[in-house]
């Protein structure tokens, strides 16, 4: 199995992936790490965090779709520990609510243990919009409007990814105005490394292998770096390999990678049959879902 993505922790028995395939005897391992990660205005974050009354009377929320942005929050304490941080720590824990995925709350709880978190149940952006639209609209209807009191508009921060897709804050930018403002900020860019090394068991016939894809721009540079295997691992009928992709928006890179290169075969029934056969998209990185497959 060859997840696409960087190795999170040196002790392998305390890493998640690795203890979930220590289950299942046929499976190995294997990091390849295919994007770098670089933080980016770094001093904006921290000018608003350190303000932390202005940043409290301000924002009721934080959002966040991806576990680098979490990691950003959490350097940024790291980084300024000759502040008081206990004093920020408490009053964010407090008085913010973080709308994040599970990812970006299993960073929180490392730093801010005790904060408020929803959506992390959600499997996107899409369902992690409608969760945070929900919570405002209870929020806010705390206040009947035939009272006649003004219903007071939910500041929340977005931190992001410089090329984050559109989906959460297009939806909730169309929600009402007057109840829901939206702040960004880009909180770090993602590129691809220049090579991108992948085991030579890959192309071993008799053993198959899962490759395991994790963002649209680690399936970008794949097929970039490495589109004559891709061409023989989903047309050869001989082959052993199989994409997995966790998330929808990473499943449609895919195929949409597929498309572009005209690497799919001549018929429509042909190319659903090879996607179908070929391409596994899982909500989260299951390893059971993967053997189940085999």
């Amino acid at each position: 199995v060859v997840l696409l993505k960087q190795q999170q922790q040196n002790d392998l028995s305390k890493d998640k992936y690795m203890v979930e395939a220590m289950k299942y005897p046929a499976f190995k391992v294997v990091y390849v790490p295919v994007l770098n990660i670089e933080y980016i205005n770094t001093m904006k974050l921290e000018a608003e965090l350190l303000a932390t009354d202005l940043f409290l009377n301000k924002y009721r929320g934080v959002i966040m779709t991806s576990q680098n942005a979490a990691k950003m929050l959490k350097e940024s304490f790291i980084k300024n520990n000759n502040v008081d941080n206990d004093k920020i720590k408490n009053m964010l824990s407090k008085k913010i609510t973080f709308y994040c995925m599970k990812s970006c709350k299993d960073v929180l709880d490392s730093f801010l243990p005790s904060c408020k978190c929803i959506g992390t149940n959600s499997k996107n952006a899409t369902e992690l919009s409608n969760m945070i639209i929900e919570d405002i609209n209870l929020s806010t209807s705390a206040l009947p409007l035939k009272t006649g009191i003004t219903r007071t508009a939910v500041s929340l921060l977005y931190l992001s990814g410089e090329t984050r897709r559109e989906e959460l804050p297009n939806r909730l930018n169309e929600f009402d105005n007057s109840l829901l403002i939206l702040d960004e900020i880009n909180v770090y860019k993602s590129t691809i490394h220049n090579q991108i090394k992948l085991p030579d068991s890959i192309n071993h016939k008799k053993m198959k292998s899962w490759i395991v894809f994790f963002s649209p721009l680690g399936v970008k540079g794949i097929f970039h770096q490495h589109l004559e295997n891709v061409k023989k691992w989903i047309t050869s009928e001989n082959t052993n390999i199989k994409f997995a992709a966790i998330g929808k928006a990473t499943g449609n890179a895919i195929f949409n990678e597929l498309q572009e290169r005209n690497i799919l075969l001549r018929t429509k029934e042909e190319e659903e049959d090879t996607i179908r056969n070929n391409v596994l998209i899982a909500s989260e990185p299951r390893v059971e879902v993967l053997y189940r497959e085999m």
